[in-house]
């Protein structure tokens, strides 16, 4: 649950409909997280990721069960995961349309440019993130594993 005064900037319909041409599109999973900084001010960065997506390739295996009445699940395999972030309420009315407009075409584009996730690559993060200062969104990536 978010503190008052936030709200998610986007729904699932939205992210959806902006990613529903990416090829990886039907492996995606997508959620809505309160896992951000702007939720633990002081905030001192002119900027917040408001979408942040993972990939991971990790070899798959099925973990021992700790007892025999629970089933073991399998883990690793290739994971492709949304996060929507939260925003200031009073910003989502400027921030929905950004998104909409610039920020998930710049991440359907890396997705399906060539440098998006595969092949040997472990882990990989991105992230739109927001800048209150100037008003623009950028595709923030992070160093592949």
């Amino acid at each position: 649950m978010l503190p008052r005064g936030f709200s998610y900037p986007l729904g699932a319909s939205a992210v959806g409909d902006a990613l529903a041409s990416v090829p990886q599109y039907d492996k995606f999973t997508l959620s809505f997280s309160n896992q951000s900084p702007i939720l633990h001010p002081p905030l001192r960065i002119p900027g917040y990721p408001v979408i942040r997506f993972t990939y991971s390739n990790y070899p798959e295996y099925t973990p021992r069960a700790e007892s025999t009445t629970s089933r073991p699940r399998r883990q690793g395999g290739e994971r492709w995961h949304f996060d929507v972030l939260p925003v200031l309420f009073e910003r989502r009315e400027i921030i929905q349309p950004l998104l909409i407009s610039t920020g998930l075409p710049l991440l359907r584009d890396w997705l399906t440019g060539p440098d998006y996730p595969a092949g040997q690559t472990k882990r990989l993060a991105c992230s739109i993130w927001y800048f209150e200062d100037t008003g623009v969104m950028k595709l923030h990536i992070e160093e592949p594993v």
